[in-house]
């Protein structure tokens, strides 16, 4: 598990994203309303989706659902529908409350899918 980048956008809506990042950085687009779901340093990439620290939300685009998930060996995963502009986006993101010991390092870590789309500039290969 690796960062990707070295900053991070994404959105929801039909809208496309722009910009360039330095610290990670999700907006979200329910038709013309944009905003700021979460922006942090770095985020963890893990079988091809973009994990969010905890501290990077602005929870009040995020809404618990009582919908759930399991992955075989990353254990039981809790969703959030993001609201922006009045406009929903049921369960578009996701997060491993209580993660197996295999994938520890996203515990709380938030990821997104469903019309939420994440840019940045990829993060330099460290020699091995």
């Amino acid at each position: 598990m690796r960062s990707a980048f070295t900053r991070a956008r994404a959105r929801t809506g039909e809208t496309q994203t722009t910009g360039s990042f330095k610290g990670r950085r999700l907006d979200a687009a329910g038709g013309i309303e944009r905003a700021v779901l979460a922006e942090a340093p770095r985020a963890i990439r893990l079988e091809g989706n973009h994990y969010f620290p905890p501290g990077s939300l602005n929870r009040e685009y995020f809404t618990t659902t009582s919908a759930w998930s399991l992955c075989p060996w990353k254990g039981l995963a809790r969703y959030y529908t993001i609201v922006v502009g009045g406009e929903g986006n049921p369960n578009a993101a996701w997060y491993y409350p209580h993660p197996s010991s295999l994938a520890r390092r996203i515990k709380g870590h938030v990821a997104f899918w469903n019309r939420v789309r994440i840019e940045g500039e990829p993060e330099p290969l460290k020699p091995r």
